[in-house]
């Protein structure tokens, strides 16, 4: 945790840092001025005398400056210092304008506390993080930052500092509090993101100031040089150690090329990437031999909290791949040397000599023995293979700046990059004095942002330079997680049960209560957790299954029953209305029978009653005409005799339409029916008449 007098310190360093980088200001006397307004800035109300700038600037901000210097820079900015001439100039007085004084507050707002606010409400926070807390280790961090990378830059310059403790970050925190800082730096928000490179590249104008040199005089720094690459850069930029730092290391190197810098890599650097490959490939092919990959989580659950399983993961993305077949170990090795080779194309590869076998052979043996002394003391690895490869390459670094005669990061063409801290900080220590050679990526990713444009993608590439690498912490009970990995691993069961032993082996390991005396055993017992559980899972499954059947059973038997008495209902329900409509047709056709006699009946009344008429009407003439003739008065039946004779042909046109007449009533009767005695035809018309109804 931070003290409040550090608090402070790093409060001053974060105010210059934003007075320093605003306007990207190009020389000496230009940033001595924004030094010293901020200093008359603090003190607006009270005028104060030369003698008193230059003290508060060296107290706190360790530069000093001459009266000279100081007076220069005031007298080119009278517009916003006021001048308190005295007699003697020695207690002359000075002020910020008030219109300085409110541009300059404008600028002071720093918004790192707002940064930290919203970066805890952020998803990439945890709910256990509290804001003093965070907010202690992010200035702290920041503040180490600064000054690590200010005293790398004033040695690239020559200039020796009064700071002899060569910073590594990561020794200043613990794992979690390392944790804390990486998730506030990688959280992708672009305010932050610039803050943070402002800040921390702001250490190039503070490196100015106390060289005393324009900015401009560095324009040219990168005419010529030469960067060689180590493999952790390499494996990085191939994207074999996390996709975001292969983000960063790409911008990086793209800004490289776009300043003319050469890309380079030595013999050495590219076997040690062969071998590395071939290193995780082979501990792929022992632990996992023919079987598939597990997943990244279950691999993860039983390997140390920080191991690497970049290889894994792209072991698995191989074998994904249609003409892939698992278990061809030398395939997947040669499918990532292609990648690598395909990457490293653009870039010029350097024969370096083998300085093992030189004549000097001691002096190699004696570096790499100081070399992994140095590494063992920060808890880290110290593979003889990579030693080897290390010393080669700062031996060969060493031999080709001998050779340049350079005296300050201008002249000097040859620079190896690295992400190793230990490396760069034991080269520092083996030249003290001199220009370092072997630097990390930030320190000139910040120097090349000062002179080139930046985008939003430098701002957050730059933030994931700055991730510091947390330090393995030691796990006790590896070595009995690897035996249960392995063991796992060859078990003759599907690759989801494995998965789920793991998980249930994990879940017991959170237990810190236990332990794992014998590792066979220790999976066995989870072995057999699984195994029952998926028995018990498949019986459920089978009980399930068979109570489903039954009740499909039951229910089919049901709905058939339902149905059979649902047809005997509509059968019995189809009998009585047969029967009803038995009943009713037998009763319609009585009635009708009995309607059709009445008709048949009325028929012959009226054909009777027509007839007798006509036949009356006859009878009645005839019995006249025949009284008449032999009762009555003769003459008159003389007379219709005589006329008859007289008008026999009349007479016969009269009985002929008489009898053309009923010839014609008698047909139009028997046609039309309308008066018809024959009881069956009545009878049907009747069934016609009510069955269209």
């Amino acid at each position: 945790m931070l003290f409040w007098g550090c608090l402070m310190v790093a409060n001053n360093i974060f105010r210059l840092a934003m007075i320093l980088s605003s306007g990207q200001a190009q020389n000496f006397q230009t940033n001595l001025r924004k030094l010293v307004k901020l200093v008359l800035y603090d003190n607006f109300e009270i005028p104060i005398k030369l003698t008193q700038i230059q003290a508060i600037i060296e107290e706190q901000y360790s530069l000093a400056f001459s009266d000279l210097e100081l007076l220069s820079a005031i007298k080119k900015d009278s517009d916003n210092i006021i001048i308190n001439t005295c007699t003697d100039p020695v207690n002359n007085t000075y002020q910020l304008q008030p219109e300085a004084f409110k541009k300059i507050q404008e600028k002071q707002t720093v918004n790192i506390d707002e940064y930290i606010s919203m970066f805890l409400a952020s998803e990439e926070s945890e709910d256990s993080w509290e804001f003093e807390t965070v907010k202690e280790l992010v200035y702290k961090f920041l503040y180490f930052s600064f000054n690590s990378d200010t005293k790398t830059v004033l040695e690239l310059m020559n200039r020796k500092t009064s700071e002899t403790k060569s910073y590594c970050v990561s020794d200043e925190f613990t794992p979690d509090e390392a944790k804390i800082i990486n998730a506030f730096l990688n959280w992708n928000y672009l305010p932050k993101n610039e803050f943070v490179l402002n800040l921390i590249s702001s250490c190039f104008d503070y490196c100015m100031l106390t060289v005393k040199k324009d900015t401009s005089s560095f324009s040219s720094i990168f005419n010529g040089k030469e960067f060689y690459l180590d493999s952790n850069i390499i494996f990085r930029l191939a994207g074999f150690n996390k996709v975001e730092r292969q983000v960063s290391i790409d911008a990086f190197i793209r800004k490289c090329v776009d300043s003319g810098i050469k890309i380079c890599y030595t013999n050495h650097t590219y076997a040690e990437t062969k071998s590395t490959i071939k290193y995780y490939v082979d501990g792929l092919k022992k632990l996992l031999g023919k079987k598939e990959p597990l997943s990244r989580e279950a691999m993860q659950a039983l390997s140390s909290k920080y191991a690497n399983l970049d290889f894994h993961d792209e072991y698995i993305k191989w074998c994904k791949i249609p003409t892939s077949v698992v278990g061809d170990f030398d395939s997947f090795r040669k499918y990532l040397e292609r990648i690598v080779s395909g990457l490293l194309s653009p870039f010029k590869l350097v024969v370096a000599d083998n300085y093992d076998t030189h004549s000097n052979c001691k002096r190699f043996t004696g570096l790499c023995d100081d070399f992994t002394e140095y590494k063992s003391k920060h808890y880290k690895n110290t593979y003889e293979g990579a030693i080897k490869v290390d010393i080669n390459n700062y031996l060969y670094i060493l031999e080709k700046a001998s050779a340049n005669d350079a005296t300050d990061f201008m002249q000097l063409k040859y620079y190896f990059i690295t992400a190793d801290h230990c490396l760069t900080e034991w080269a520092a220590i083996q030249r003290p004095g001199v220009v370092p050679m072997f630097v990390l990526p930030s320190v000139w990713y910040s120097i090349l942002l000062k002179y080139k444009g930046r985008t939003a993608e430098d701002y957050a590439a730059f933030c994931q330079f700055l991730n510091i690498r947390i330090a393995p912490e030691r796990d006790t009970q590896l070595a009995q997680k690897r035996a249960m990995l392995a063991y796992i691993i060859e078990l003759n069961e599907d690759h989801e049960i494995k998965e789920q032993i793991i998980f249930d082996i994990r879940e017991r390991l959170s237990d810190p209560q236990v332990t794992v005396e014998d590792p066979i055993a220790f999976v066995e017992e989870s072995h057999e957790t699984i195994i029952q559980s998926r028995v018990a899972e498949v019986r459920a499954e089978s009980d399930a299954r068979h109570s489903k059947q039954m009740k499909d059973a039951l229910d089919e038997a049901e709905e058939k029953h339902r149905l059979e008495r649902e047809q005997d209902e509509l059968g019995n329900a189809q009998k009585i209305q047969s029967a009803k409509e038995e009943s009713f047709t037998s009763g319609q056709d009585d009635i009708i029978k009995k309607q059709a006699q009445g008709i048949v009946k009325r028929h012959k009344g009226i054909l009777i009653t027509f007839w007798g008429i006509v036949g009356l009407g006859i009878l009645i003439f005839l019995a006249t005409f025949i009284l008449s003739y032999f009762v009555g008065d003769k003459e008159i039946s003389i007379e219709i005799i005589k006329w008859l004779d007289e008008n026999s042909k009349a007479i016969k046109v009269i009985s002929g339409s008489g009898s053309a007449l009923f010839t014609v009533i008698g047909i139009i009767l028997r046609l039309t029916k309308v008066l018809s005695t024959n009881e069956d035809y009545i009878i049907k018309k009747l069934n016609n008449k009510y069955n269209r109804k």
